[in-house]
């Protein structure tokens, strides 16, 4: 229960884990609201006080500049006031300790205008008198006003904060006029120019008559100066005061009592930050004086402005009064414009944070609409949608659905298919009975012959723990089953029958074709006339395609049953290549045709594959070339394609100048059975190419084919094996100084090869070109394919034929060697450079020599022993024996045998023991196994027991030979000395082959075997009869009594498949009853 609560607990987090999604997302939504609102509300703060700061910055500069106006406008009130004070008193009229002359015109300020100074370092004035009025012997008094004039300016302003002015003194109307300092002399924005004075008086006496009449007053007035329109600099201000001086002061005859003393105050000069930057703080000044006379600027007409900062249509204004009782008031006007570029950086780093925040905001809206609105809205299409769907399944479902209460298992939901089956309570009852309905699963159930399966989950329905059940009523596809089963068996029974007969018949049919081949050529070496050789010639073309085509036989079976297996060894590529050239060579010849081998001289020494495959599709493509090429030529080329230090690539490409093959006949040239039309007269099944693309797919090889139909055809095999270390065998060796060797052939490409392996092997081989003359013709020629022996080449000669000889011959025509073996013509090189011409057979390795072995038999059937003992003699080894694998373990010592020959069947140790314990002893000593089993599972037992080969009997002496060579350093035996087709029985009547000493052996042996068969067959003794059955199979086959070899074997098939049965006893006791008749028509002919 908690099991099942647990996997629902499981399944409702899954379905609502978008909600809780959509949950956390509102969670985390409300969290960044109110970060954002905090961000939201410090922004604004932070704008607020950005642009209060900017505005306070403004007001404090236009606060600073009216400041300093108002202390530079009091400096010139308390100048000018002092001025007129001391005048009043009479001390700027004193009389000076030393004259002054006007000795310095001004042209260049107008006429009558001179400079004067006191004394060098005094400050210079100039003095302009009108001649009309003022005699010229007053000219003096006016110069001593002018120097008390400069004195006093320069003590007053020299003790000064502020920037001294140009100062006018006017004696009225026009008599004279004094400017200190003299015009041209001040600095910077102060500076006046020439004329300036006359219109300064021109402003000051315009509001009244220009008379001698006292003024009003005696206080400083101020003026708005109105400067020259070529004056584009910052305006002035223009103050003076009358000062009445009665004419007992004065004392200048034709002057008035009436002096003006005037000032100009520069803006320009109220401000350092304005005269120094360059830079105005306003864009537009208003000064009203305390009398509300503007003397700056021209007030517009607004509404009432009230001090501080208010804000027009002209952008900023700041209204700021003096303190004083009369105050003074100025109007700054800023403009928008002005107030932006002022604060442009501040003012677009709050456009910034304002952008950020608005792209934050539609980028937070953003997110909101995608994480939450949008899921939202489509988790709930999406359960109205599951829920309209699984409403639509369960009614649609093509199998029984029912909700059952998981407390009492009552039905609480079934669909109409489950409402028209026979009856839901049944199937809920009997699903009961057979399971507990504890975990969800699966079950099945019979009910009336129904099958129906079951499936069952843990759910809730309507708040309640319930099991969703389904119903499958599968009892056709049960029916249906059963039906394709009975059908594999009975196909797999008639394919293994049909195997299994193939294979007998195959056997059967080889076991005699092997006397037929054997008698053959026994035949040829007698003595024949032409017509009798002629009809052997047929007879032995019949019995050779009759052999290839149960083999071809034999090995579709062997493929069908997955019995083909490739047995990677160490092989030499080029000796493959020769031995399928040397088989095929009669054969070509007797057709006409020429055949040779084009071999790549970068060929590796050795590599590892399955050199028996190999071999069998090199042999099948060179058949089939030679057997459908009636002239010209067939070419067997070896390339090297591509070399590692691991692997390498190699092609064998055979190419006839035949009758080719239409592209629509090579689509199925590599089916079973199928032939090239029109080639039905050359013989063969159609099986050839097809065995050869299963071996190279096995082989991880491929196999192409190109070809045009009159024109010939090319098969390639590709193959990619691994190399090998070892080098060439049985190779020559020549001498560094050995003279050059020409090369002749019938085709440039062979010359090229022959020359190419010859250089390999380390002839200084050339190729002989067309011109005879121009060669040394007394140098030895290699004449491959050399028609006859006869030649036009008067120097020693080799010729190379394919049915040459190997080892090579010398002959009285020169030395004969094998074409077909580049070894053979090498060594018949290095013979002729050696001047030797006797017989060299006996002097070269592997020829005619027995083999010097000590060889350990373990065999535990007599005759068997005795005939292996035989063959090994006859090869040329010394032999010791042993009954089983226990005394052969007792026999051997380390360094006493070179091989070992063991049955693998065998009482107290078995062949598999005696192996295991030989290998634990010695790694290195070849062991060979003999089983009369071929089974592919044999060999991978012999393999995984140490063996390093295994072997079926019967034995013939050239596969004992092979194996012998392979394991062990030997020698070749005599040729004549082996054999490997045994005699076949005449008439399918067995004819057994007994040596005089095992004849009695045989007798003796079989008569107790037969015994000893008959008590294991009377006590029903499956091992016991099984044992002795194996025994008598191999030492049957070993006199060559294959018949009752063959029969012996299938019976032991049967008893371990089927056990002894009632069929097989009598099957026994008729075979014993053949053996019986067999040894007495034996007994019968020795007497």
């Amino acid at each position: 229960m908690c099991t099942n609560r647990l996997a629902w607990g499981c399944k409702m987090t899954a379905r609502n884990a978008l909600l809780d999604k959509l949950a956390n997302s509102s969670l985390h939504l409300n969290k960044g609201l109110a970060v954002l609102f905090a961000l939201a509300l410090l922004l604004t703060g932070v704008s607020y006080w950005g642009v209060q700061r900017m505005l306070e910055e403004q007001r404090e500069n236009v606060g600073v500049h009216f400041a300093r106006l108002m202390e530079n406008i009091r400096e010139h009130e308390s100048f000018l006031n002092t001025v007129s004070r001391e005048s009043t008193k009479g001390r700027l009229l004193e009389k000076l300790h030393a004259p002054i002359n006007l000795h310095d015109p001004a042209p260049e300020q107008g006429d009558n205008v001179y400079v004067g100074r006191e004394y060098s370092f005094s400050l210079p004035f100039s003095v302009r008198i009108n001649p009309s009025t003022i005699p010229a012997l007053q000219n003096s008094k006016i110069t001593e006003l002018g120097a008390h004039l400069a004195n006093y300016y320069s003590a007053y302003w020299s003790a000064s904060h502020y920037q001294s002015p140009q100062t006018y003194v006017f004696n009225v109307p026009d008599n004279f006029e004094i400017s200190v300092p003299a015009h041209g002399r001040l600095r910077g924005a102060a500076h006046t120019q020439v004329g300036e004075s006359a219109l300064v008086i021109r402003q000051i006496l315009a509001p009244r008559a220009a008379s001698t009449a006292q003024p009003q007053d005696s206080t400083v007035h101020w003026l708005q100066y109105a400067s020259r329109p070529e004056n584009s600099g910052a305006p002035s201000i223009l103050s003076y005061v009358d000062i009445d001086l009665p004419a007992t002061q004065l004392h200048i005859s034709g002057a008035s009592p009436r002096v003006v003393v005037a000032s100009l105050l520069n803006l320009a000069q109220v401000s350092n930050v304005q005269r120094i930057m360059q830079r105005s703080v306003y864009d537009h000044f208003v000064l009203i004086a305390p009398n509300g006379e503007p003397v700056v600027g021209t007030p517009k007409p607004q509404s009432s402005l009230h001090d501080g900062l208010n804000l027009t249509r002209d952008g900023l204004v700041f209204q700021i009064s003096s303190a004083d009782a009369r105050p003074w008031t100025g109007i700054y006007t800023i403009s928008l414009k002005t107030f932006i570029d002022y604060a442009l950086w501040a003012l677009l780093g709050l456009l910034a944070l304002l952008l950020v925040g608005l792209g934050c905001g539609l980028a937070f809206s953003r997110w909101y609409n995608n994480r939450v609105i949008s899921p939202a809205r489509q988790a709930h299409d999406a359960i109205a949608e599951r829920e309209a769907f699984s409403r639509a399944v369960i009614e649609s479902a093509p199998t029984g659905l029912c909700v059952l209460r998981h407390s009492d298992h009552q039905i609480l939901l079934e669909n109409h298919l489950a409402l028209q089956s026979r009856g839901t309570a049944a199937l809920v009852a009997a699903l009961g009975n057979q399971h507990d309905l504890l975990t969800h699963g699966k079950t099945e159930l019979e009910i009336d012959g129904q099958h129906l399966q079951v499936s069952f989950v843990f759910t809730r329905y309507h708040g309640e723990d319930a099991w969703l059940c389904a119903f499958h009523d599968v009892t056709r596809h049960i029916e249906d089953a059963t039906v394709l089963e009975q059908a594999r068996q009975v196909a797999d029974s008639a394919n293994q029958a049909k195997s299994r007969f193939l294979a007998t018949m195959s056997h059967e049919i080889r076991t005699p074709l092997y006397g037929v081949l054997g008698t053959l050529e026994l035949l040829e070496l007698t003595a024949l006339q032409p017509r009798q050789q002629a009809y052997l010639r047929t007879i032995q073309r019949s019995s050779s395609t009759l052999f290839q085509l149960i083999s071809d036989v034999l090995d579709v079976s062997k493929i069908e049953a997955g019995q083909m297996t490739i047995d990677v060894q160490g092989f030499c590529p080029l000796d493959i290549t020769e031995e399928a050239m040397r088989t095929y060579s009669a054969f070509a010849h007797s057709k006409g045709l020429r055949l040779y081998a084009c071999i790549d001289a970068q060929l590796p020494d050795r590599v590892r594959g399955d050199p028996v495959r190999i071999r069998q599709i090199l042999n099948n493509l060179l058949s089939n070339a030679i057997k459908f090429t009636d002239s010209g030529q067939v070419v067997l080329w070896v390339r090297l394609l591509e070399q590692t230090e691991a692997y390498s690539s190699l092609e064998w490409q055979v190419s006839d100048s035949g009758i080719g093959i239409s592209t629509e006949q090579q689509v199925q040239l590599f089916e079973p059975f199928y032939q090239v039309r029109n080639t039905f007269s050359e013989g063969g099944a159609g099986l050839g190419l097809s065995i050869c693309r299963r071996l190279c797919e096995l082989m991880g090889a491929t196999l192409e084919v190109t070809s045009e139909p009159g024109l010939g055809s090319s098969f390639a095999l590709h193959l990619k094996l691994e190399r090998e270390p070892g080098t060439l065998t049985d190779c020559p060796e020549f001498e560094p100084q050995a003279g050059p060797v020409y090369v002749r052939a019938p085709s440039p490409e062979l010359a090229q090869h022959t020359c190419a392996w010859l250089r390999r092997l380390g002839v200084h081989a050339r190729l002989l070109s067309n011109d005879m003359h121009s060669v040394d013709r007394s140098t030895l020629l290699v004449d491959m394919l050399a028609s006859d022996n006869t030649s036009d080449w008067p120097g020693p000669r080799i010729i190379a034929k394919p049915d040459g000889r190997n080892p090579p011959e010398f002959t009285a025509d020169g030395w004969e060697a094998d074409a077909n073996s580049i070894r053979a013509i090498a060594w018949a090189v290095s013979f002729a450079q050696q001047g030797i011409t006797a017989s060299v057979s006996a002097s070269l390795p592997g020829q005619d020599q027995p083999l010097q072995l000590r060889v350990l038999v373990a065999e535990d059937n007599p005759i068997n022993r005795e005939i292996i003992k035989e063959q090994l003699e006859a090869l040329g080894c010394s032999v010791m024996v042993a009954t089983n694998g226990e005394q052969a373990l007792a026999l051997w010592m380390p360094g006493l045998f070179d091989l070992v020959l063991t049955d693998v069947n065998m009482p107290v140790l078995n062949g598999y023991e005696l192996a295991i314990a030989l290998r634990s002893q010695d790694r290195a000593l070849p062991i060979i196994g003999i089983t009369a089993n071929a089974m592919r599972e044999e060999g991978k037992r012999c393999t995984a027991a140490g063996m390093n080969a295994w072997m079926v009997k019967p034995l013939s002496m050239h596969t004992l030979h092979a194996q012998l060579l392979k394991h062990c350093k030997g020698v070749l035996i005599e040729p004549g000395a082996m054999t490997d087709h045994p005699p076949a029985p005449a008439n399918g009547v067995d004819q057994v082959q007994l040596s005089p000493r095992m004849r009695e052996l045989f007798f003796n042996t079989m008569y107790e075997d037969v015994h000893m068969t008959e008590v294991a067959l009377d006590s029903g003794n499956p091992l016991k009869l099984a044992h002795q059955l194996h025994s008598m199979g191999g030492a049957l086959g070993s006199v060559q009594a294959y018949a009752l070899a063959d029969t012996c074997a299938e019976l032991e098939r049967q008893l371990g498949e089927s056990g002894l049965t009632p069929q097989l006893a009598e099957a026994v006791s008729n075979w014993l009853g053949s053996i019986g008749t067999l040894l007495k028509n034996l007994e019968a002919l020795e007497t």
